[in-house]
């Protein structure tokens, strides 16, 4: 599932004149890119008509006599203030650096597409995918002309190779909760360790101590709602807490594009007050999480986050869900209940060369991801383990 072999169409015939790269406004996909479902796309559209000025989200794609065999969403950052990106620590104490230190950013990745494991440059399964990713990403650089461009791919697709003047850093896996093997949500605890069923017991009884509940409804939300006022209170406290900051997520969180998204809500309540919640996308047999926003505060004695967790693992099993796609791994939480991780690297390209040393010698490692000393860090071999997700 979600995985695009490469090798059928040669770099020499992708440079023939029957070859043609553009920006599309409506993408249909169907059978052409069967890596996404429509589902997706339309929310990746969705999302799009939430673009502002500071967040512009697009399609580009590759077409072969007029007929689509490629296509990666792009995320334009304009004029994106540098310390936003750091982690929590150099973040506070950068920030005054902010109108002096801008850079129009692109990211080509799939954080528009709930994070998916795979390339962002899509393609039917008989399309090079090295010599797709250079036209997509030669086009992107010339149109859009950006002080730098990232890529983040699986790490077996970034062992494709480094283009000459690229990095190559790793970056936030993607948490992965397999449950295609457990038949009832007491079966998943049985599976695991006495140590951690020790402590799921323990969460547990501390968020009924606290009077905790966690209730579960369907998107889209009324605007007038007073449910959509806190959850979006609880996505922005823990924006405000984050090691790393989303720089997109000025669309992300758009309270009127949150409201009006498809999804599957679980929220926690600790003595009638909502202090946290996690949303969900079903795709085929998947879950897929859209967001999640808590009241560290209020939350942490009833451990609200890790209660919406084993909730959310409980429904799934009770729906034949065969995996809980979480997104990046950003949390202990997280991590826990996860029963794999999927490696992710970033490939970047910068125009200024004083960015890419400052980069390197500094910018990658305060970001919380860097994985290498001053040489860019390369893949060595892909991970078997990785490939795909099921």
């Amino acid at each position: 599932m979600w995985q695009i072999e490469s090798a059928c169409l040669p770099q020499a015939l992708m440079e023939s004149s029957g070859f043609s790269v553009g920006w599309e406004t409506g993408l249909v996909v169907g059978d052409t890119l069967p890596a996404v479902s429509q589902l997706l796309i339309a929310n990746f559209f969705h999302l799009q008509s939430y673009s502002r000025a500071d967040c512009r989200l697009r399609w580009a794609t590759l077409r072969c006599n007029d007929v689509l065999i490629g296509a990666a969403p792009v995320v334009q950052l304009p004029r994106c203030p540098i310390p936003s990106l750091l982690n929590t620590f150099w973040r506070t104490r950068l920030n005054w650096l902010s109108p002096f230190f801008k850079r129009n950013i692109i990211l080509v990745d799939t954080s528009f597409l709930a994070y998916l494991p795979i390339s962002p440059i899509l393609g039917t399964d008989d399309l090079d995918a090295a010599s797709a990713r250079q036209r997509l990403c030669e086009f992107i650089w010339d149109e859009l002309s950006p002080d730098s461009l990232t890529v983040t791919e699986p790490e077996q697709r970034a062992y494709l190779g480094v283009p000459q003047g690229w990095d190559q850093y790793t970056t936030l896996p993607i948490a992965l909760i397999d449950l295609a093997k457990h038949s009832s949500f007491e079966d998943y605890v049985r599976s695991l360790s006495q140590k951690r069923r020790r402590n799921l017991r323990k969460e547990q009884q501390a968020f009924s101590a606290a009077s905790g509940t966690i209730e579960h409804t369907e998107g889209p939300l009324s605007q007038d709602s007073d449910i959509l006022h806190e959850l979006i209170n609880c996505l922005k406290a823990s924006e405000s807490r984050a090691r790393i900051v989303a720089p997109y997520n000025s669309v992300m969180i758009d309270q009127a594009a949150f409201a009006s998204q498809r999804q599957t809500l679980f929220i926690a309540r600790i003595g009638g007050k909502i202090v946290g919640f996690m949303s969900f996308l079903r795709d085929r047999d998947n879950w897929l999480q859209l967001h999640g926003g808590f009241d560290y505060q209020q939350s942490l004695t009833g451990y609200a986050y890790h209660n919406l967790i084993y909730h959310a693992i409980e429904r799934a099993i009770d729906a034949d869900v065969q995996g809980m796609l979480m997104g990046p791994l950003n949390n202990e939480a997280k991590r826990r209940a996860s029963t794999k991780l999927l490696p992710m690297v970033n490939c970047v390209k910068q125009r200024s060369g004083f960015d890419r040393l400052l980069s390197r010698l500094w910018l990658y490692k305060r970001l919380g991801a860097y994985a290498g000393p001053f040489e860019p860090f390369r893949v060595t071999k892909p991970s078997a383990s990785c490939s795909h997700w099921r």
